[in-house]
């Protein structure tokens, strides 16, 4: 699951930023009465594995501290005997060296309500427990929300509440957040991921207007991003449903990497309107932020799908189409695009299309 922490101008006040106080840990799923120290630190007795069929741990079973030394894989270090060496972090000399570990499977089975305080939940359903937020797809602006500010079904870390609720943020430069992790494939690490993203300290007043927003935001980014991804198969091949994914991923990558900057304008722009009561302002916002998908959605179709005579007629043509359909449903002026972020259709638009004609007034 990916970490999410509060960023500051240097490692001990980001450390700052990020401690949990002794009221704080008591808050955390588990039993604070297990003060054995493998309740805190499981390697620090026998490892509690999960083959053969062994019963797994639930949080009234180990000390909350053992969230940040949770032991669900097994890693034994190997000392190298006929090697002396330096530590590079206290600087002690002549200390055992280590060059390899052996990697063992079922370690400890976690089960239950356990909720890491810098990881961000997405609600299960119904009696379901939340599901940790992982990074196997990255950490696009779209799950901006899910770490920063919430949503009735997006838990944000719990460090932030601490951050906000003693005031921490008061005495922070640059408010960002940090999250990373890294992207697996059944136990197995395919990447690392990570990501910078700016935080925000809105009043609780306002904050259900700006998790509104921000959800048609998205929305809106989302709507356009799989528009563009059609587009691109259908100029790319008659067949558009045949094309990997890999078509799919070319685009995503552009186009949550070239409007970022657009959409955390965005966010800023409408939560100041939202503050100051500027229903016209925060309209404002949210059609530049359409204007700006259109225009990035332009510029990757143009660089995946250029409009180039020498393609031939045929494919000539189908980037032409793919193009002129690109073009409308991501015009700012476009209804579900409007519905997204929550404004209303041009006056114009709704009328003509309630006085749609009739099959003989239309022959007329």
């Amino acid at each position: 699951p990916l970490s999410v922490t509060v960023q500051d101008r240097n490692l001990w006040s980001t450390v700052w930023c990020n401690v949990l106080v002794r009221s704080d840990v008591a808050g955390l799923p588990g039993d604070c009465g297990k003060t054995g120290p493998a309740d805190r630190m499981p390697w620090m007795g026998r490892t509690r594995t999960s083959d053969r069929g062994k019963p797994s741990t639930y949080p009234n079973e180990v000390h909350p501290l053992q969230h940040f030394w949770a032991l669900p894989r097994r890693f034994r270090l190997v000392f190298d005997s006929e090697a002396i060496g330096t530590c590079a972090i206290y600087g002690d000399r002549e200390v055992p060296v280590v060059r390899t570990f052996h990697s063992r499977p079922y370690g400890t089975s976690y089960a239950g309500p356990y909720r890491h305080p810098l990881t961000p939940y997405t609600q299960g359903k119904n009696d379901e427990p939340p599901n940790p937020k992982k990074g196997k797809t990255g950490v696009p602006y779209r799950d901006w929300p899910l770490l920063t500010i919430g949503s009735p079904t997006l838990v944000p870390p719990r460090v932030l509440d601490v951050f906000f609720q003693q005031e921490r943020w008061r005495f922070v430069n640059s408010h960002r957040v940090a999250a990373r992790g890294y992207a697996m494939d059944n136990m197995k690490p395919l990447r690392f991921v990570e990501a910078e993203v700016p935080l925000l300290h809105v009043p609780r007043a306002f904050l259900d207007d700006l998790r509104a927003d921000a959800a048609g935001l998205v929305a809106a980014s989302e709507s356009v991003r799989k528009t563009l991804s059609q587009q691109v198969k259908a100029a790319w091949s008659d067949r558009p449903g045949d094309q990997s994914g890999d078509v799919e991923a070319r685009v995503d990558v552009a186009f949550w990497g070239f409007s970022e900057s657009a959409f955390h304008a965005a966010v800023r722009g409408v939560a100041f309107s939202i503050e100051k009561d500027d229903t016209e302002a925060r309209a404002e916002e949210k059609r530049k932020f359409l204007s700006a998908l259109q225009q990035v959605a332009k510029r990757v179709f143009e660089t995946l799908c250029p409009l180039d005579v020498e393609e031939g007629p045929g494919n000539l043509a189908r980037a032409v189409h793919a193009r002129q359909a690109l073009d409308r449903f991501t015009d700012p002026q476009c209804i579900p695009l409007l519905r997204c972020v929550g404004l209303a259709p041009p006056e114009d638009v709704s009328a003509h299309r309630k006085r749609r004609p009739g099959k003989k007034e239309a022959t007329l």
